[in-house]
């Protein structure tokens, strides 16, 4: 799968984080948007791990040249960043994931929850979490992710 970043911004502060999952064959599967307070508790980590994972989505090059760049460094994405971007698979399903369980939630303190045992999640976890929570049984999945981690 690819993941496709798209940020609004507004005087270098982040507004919304829209991600976008595409299958290997680039048919648009499903996206999901994070803003307001779930994305100002979140942003630091979502940031790290774009940091370290991403690839720039140039409208100037061809698939072949996006598909063989070099992973960047993107040190300043929240001041300066606003060309959608390419993340590798296994951070972008940690961040569609992320963005599925806070985006309804309210309360600062249940967001900050799920964020630190994000950070303390293996792969597998994530994988696994990622399957309950966007198939059929969505809603419990979910449901049942945000009570076992918070």
């Amino acid at each position: 799968m690819k993941y496709i970043i798209l940020a609004d911004k507004k005087d270098k502060k982040v507004l919304s984080l829209t991600i976008e999952c595409f299958s290997d064959k680039d048919k648009f599967i499903k996206k999901a948007l994070l803003k307001g307070v779930p994305l100002k508790a979140s942003i630091d980590l979502i940031e790290s791990w774009i940091n370290k994972n991403t690839i720039l989505l140039n409208p100037h090059l061809s698939k072949e040249e996006i598909e063989e760049k070099e992973t960047g460094n993107f040190t300043s994405f929240k001041k300066s960043y606003t060309a959608p971007f390419m993340i590798n698979e296994e951070p972008g399903t940690k961040i569609f994931l992320l963005c599925l369980s806070i985006n309804c939630l309210k309360k600062l303190d249940r967001i900050k929850g799920l964020i630190k045992s994000f950070e303390e999640m293996t792969w597998e976890e994530v994988f696994y979490w990622y399957s309950k929570c966007s198939g059929k049984n969505k809603n419990k999945g979910l449901k049942a992710f945000r009570i076992l981690f918070d």
